[in-house]
């Protein structure tokens, strides 16, 4: 079985900020016996929340990122992996996300306000439009 990890059990297990949930969320998230999916959905959340609300910064949570992609037992979708890179340049991990459907699917482009995942979609070589 395959479990989809929703994002207050990913942040109790990276905060270790609930007497009560963290232990449990940590027992399951630490057993290598079982298989987790972190979508990329739930990984804007947790990034949105741990940058904005607790003032990460990004190369901790491009770290963070890392780890999480490299734990054996943790399965992440495709969508990630453009947030990551979108992280790396200085933007921002949903707008990775969201630019990463551009590649996804046929004869599609970003249409964004937001200069600065402009300018990482064109060195990532996605196409966008200016509105």
């Amino acid at each position: 079985m395959t479990y989809i990890v929703d994002t207050n059990v990913m942040l109790r297990y990276l905060l270790n900020d609930d007497s009560k949930q963290s232990p449990i969320a940590t027992q399951y998230l630490t057993n290598d016996k079982l298989t987790f999916f972190m979508s990329s959905q739930m990984l804007c959340e947790v990034i949105w929340f741990l940058r904005y609300s607790l003032k990460v910064q990004k190369s901790e949570l491009v770290t963070m990122l890392e780890q999480i992609i490299a734990t054996p037992n943790f399965i992440c979708d495709n969508g990630v992996d453009m947030g990551l890179k979108f992280l790396k340049e200085g933007g921002d991990f949903a707008d990775g996300v969201i630019a990463y459907n551009v590649q996804k699917f046929d004869n599609t482009c970003l249409l964004s306000f937001d200069k600065k995942a402009q300018k990482i979609a064109k060195k990532l070589n996605i196409q966008f439009i200016k509105p």
